[in-house]
């Protein structure tokens, strides 16, 4: 027989962390991300069904709606999708909640959205994959998409594009330097990359501020994966105001296949200088790097479908996957 439980002891906590078919947890991991309220639906003493997380205080704001998140969200049925989701947006709606969105696990800096269109590509490095069924639990409990994102590949990594060059020289005529990220420093690279990310970032689509300390530990631990020469940081007057951040394809060595694939993980330009092309040539040298190493492809990844980098993406890549994130409006039902 299933029932709802709260998680709020180690244990509790433990079984939480052990839901199948999805990304791994850790109970440190998940206290750390502060979320209100950990959701569980467990059949029996110790055999979990289905959990989330919610998020109502210190969530993103948009006009006309108090949000709350359902994220860290993972179910093995429909059945046990029902009763999880069923709760979670009643529990919002009490804490005065009008919109639920989900899966987002509490920002937009950590997991959040669901691939919706696999397509033929097998997951990448750091890709954040689910079963194909978890959609429909949100749609089915009354959810409907909120917002797509895409991920596209390139196949040759060769300019297409003649007036980058030409952009290239009039950005280092104009005093902005192009250089590799520094791995001997790179806690002090991330320092100073934490504010050009935070200005470059700050108007995207639920956009919410985190402190320095968790961008660093976000971060951190990719240093021993890092080739300094896919991660490119452009600077003017010895201050970043451009960033992309390129790593090789490392599933692909799981699977038994050589690297040959960049991964594009992050392009961020600081607002002052959007318009003058820097992030499209900031793409343009990555992918040379990235031929340079005898790559072949790049895969952009995770782009909002109006935003600026899959503008520029397009002159180079075809959408391979598509992802969604959903939304609920929370009515005077959730609380009965």
């Amino acid at each position: 027989m299933q029932k709802l439980k709260r998680a709020q002891t180690q244990l509790d906590l433990e079984l939480f962390c052990s839901a199948s078919g999805s990304y791994k947890l850790s109970p440190d991991g998940v206290a750390s991300q502060r979320a209100d309220e950990h959701l569980m639906v467990v059949e029996g003493d110790s055999q979990i069904a289905a959990r989330c997380s919610l998020w109502w205080t210190s969530t993103p704001s948009i006009p006309n709606a108090c949000l709350g998140l359902i994220g860290h969200y993972a179910a093995d049925s429909q059945a046990a999708a029902t009763v999880l989701i069923s709760d979670a947006c009643h529990r919002l709606a009490l804490k005065g909640c009008t919109q639920a969105i989900g899966p987002m696990d509490g920002n937009t800096w950590r997991s959040y959205r669901l691939i919706t269109k696999r397509g033929p590509e097998p997951i990448f490095f750091l890709e954040t994959d689910n079963p194909d069924t978890w959609p429909l639990h949100f749609i089915k409990n009354g959810f409907k998409p909120l917002k797509s994102y895409y991920t596209s590949l390139a196949t040759d990594l060769s300019c297409p594009l003649p007036k980058i060059h030409l952009l290239n020289e009039r950005l280092i005529k104009e005093e902005i330097k192009f250089r590799q990220i520094n791995l001997d420093r790179f806690e002090d690279e991330l320092q100073q990359l934490y504010l050009l990310c935070h200005l470059s970032f700050s108007e995207n689509f639920l956009f919410t501020p985190i402190c320095e300390a968790e961008f660093i530990n976000m971060y951190l631990p990719l240093k021993s994966s890092i080739f300094p020469e896919l991660v490119l940081i452009a600077e003017y007057h010895g201050s970043p105001i451009g960033l992309v951040f390129g790593m090789p394809n490392y599933l692909q060595a799981d699977r038994g296949q050589t690297i040959d694939t960049l991964i594009i993980k992050n392009l961020a330009v600081h607002p002052a200088q959007r318009g003058i092309g820097l992030g499209s040539v900031l793409f343009a040298r990555c992918h040379s790097a990235a031929k340079d190493r005898g790559y072949t492809r790049a895969i952009h990844t995770y782009m909002i479908e109006d935003n600026i980098s899959r503008k520029i993406s397009a002159h180079y890549a075809r959408p391979i996957r598509e992802y969604h994130l959903f939304k609920k409006e929370l009515t005077g039902n959730e609380y009965r």
